[in-house]
C-alpha cells in the first residue's frame, strides 16, 4: 500500500500528462526510491510505467511516471454484474502471467498482487495490462530466494494486502515467485465470482480477523 499522494500533472513544454507520486519525508516505510530502482530494472520491457524523474527534498518523496489508465478493480466495479466474463478473466489472466514471468526474471518479487496494481493502457493502449506499485518490491537477483520456492524465513512484519496475500505470507515467511502467483490465483476467483469468501468476515480485532482469513484460504486450497 502507498502511503502518499498521486496527481497527474502536465509538462509545459510536450504538453504530455504523466503520475506523480508524492510521499512525505517522515513517513515510517518510505516506498518511492525502492520502486524507482525496480522501475529501472524494468525499463526495457513494454508493460509496466517508465518513470521519468524520482527526487527527495525537505518537502518530501518524488516519483514522475507514466500516466497510465484505471485499474482493474474500478473497472469491474463498473460492469452490469460486478464482474469479469470467464472469457475476460482469461485473457486478462494471460497477460498478469507475462508480466510476473517478465519481474521473476529479472528477480524482482512483487509482493503485492491485487486489482489495484493491475491497469489498463492510456490513449490507444487500453487492451493492454499494465503491472504498476513496486514499492514493496524486492530485487532477488543471485540471492537462494529467487529460486520459486524461498528458503523458510521469517519476515518482522505481513507485506501485502491481506484479501490477496498467500499462505505464506499470512505466517510471516519471506515471498518468493509462488507467493505473486498464488495472489494472482486469488484475484483470477475475484474476477470471475465478484467477491472472495473472506470478504466483510467479522471478527473482534485484526489478529482474529487475518486468522480466519487463512484458514478459510487454507481450505479453498485443500478443495483445489
Amino acid at each position: 500500500r502507498f502511503f502518499g499522494k498521486i496527481y497527474s500533472c502536465i509538462n509545459n513544454k510536450t504538453k504530455e500528462t504523466y503520475a506523480c507520486k508524492i510521499e512525505k519525508p517522515d513517513i515510517e516505510t518510505p516506498q518511492l526510491n525502492n520502486e524507482y530502482k525496480i522501475l529501472n530494472l524494468l525499463k526495457n520491457y513494454p508493460f509496466f510505467p517508465k518513470c521519468y524523474k524520482f527526487c527527495s527534498s525537505p518537502h518530501g518523496h518524488i516519483l514522475i511516471l507514466d500516466h497510465l489508465g484505471a485499474n482493474l478493480g474500478v473497472i469491474m466495479s463498473k460492469l452490469p454484474n460486478k464482474r469479469f466474463s470467464m472469457k475476460s478473466t482469461l485473457m486478462i489472466m494471460t497477460q498478469c502471467l507475462e508480466r510476473l514471468k517478465e519481474i521473476h526474471e529479472k528477480g524482482i518479487i512483487h509482493r503485492d498482487m491485487k486489482p489495484e496494481n493491475l491497469v489498463i493502457g492510456y490513449k490507444g493502449k487500453e487492451k493492454n495490462i499494465y503491472l504498476i506499485d513496486f514499492g514493496l518490491s524486492k530485487y532477488t537477483l543471485g540471492e537462494k530466494k529467487n529460486l520459486l520456492l524461498a528458503p523458510i524465513k521469517k519476515e518482522k512484519i505481513v507485506i501485502g494486502t491481506v484479501r490477496y496475500i498467500s499462505l505464506n505470507t499470512h505466517l510471516g515467511n519471506e515471498q518468493c515467485k509462488k507467493d505473486d502467483l498464488e495472489s494472482l490465483a486469488y484475484i483470477m476467483v475475484y474476477f470471475i465470482k465478484g467477491e472472495l469468501p473472506w470478504q466483510n468476515i467479522k471478527a473482534k480485532s485484526r489478529k482474529e480477523k487475518y486468522s480466519k482469513i487463512y484458514l478459510m484460504k487454507k481450505k479453498l486450497c485443500r478443495m483445489n
